[in-house]
């Protein structure tokens, strides 16, 4: 969120818009809720790595952003459980995005250091390479 955090919160606090929020996030909630409906979700209710529930929830929902904050970051158990992690940190934004792409909804991806340090230069393209 460093990379984005500015711009994006200006522009969200500027306008009222539904959020659905996917992982209960207080940090995320009170960053947004002013002015903004938030739907919060987490796996106890919606698993991301079901692409026909997410795209249920999603459409449904009808949500103007969709904030990703999900992710298996125990880094050390992701070797030991590559499948889940994979499923979670892969198929979930995936998911995600083709849900939010059929509601007319922007995904926001929230990241850890893990995988953007910091440094990353935002007027490139990225590419998993």
């Amino acid at each position: 969120m460093k990379i984005h955090e500015k711009s994006f919160t200006k522009d969200m606090n500027t306008r009222e818009d539904k959020l659905a929020v996917y992982f209960r996030n207080s940090y995320i909630k009170e960053k947004f809720e002013k002015g903004n409906e938030i739907i919060l979700t987490d796996v106890a209710e919606l698993d991301i790595t079901n692409e026909q529930a997410v795209m249920d929830y999603i459409v449904n929902a009808k949500p103007e952003y969709v904030i990703n904050c999900a992710a298996y970051t125990a880094v050390d158990k992701a070797e030991e459980n590559y499948e889940l992690a994979d499923r979670i940190n892969g198929d979930g934004p995936t998911n995600l995005a083709k849900a939010a792409k059929a509601a007319g909804a922007k995904l926001v991806h929230i990241s850890t250091d893990y995988v953007f340090g910091g440094d990353l230069d935002v007027s490139k393209d990225y590419s998993e390479d």
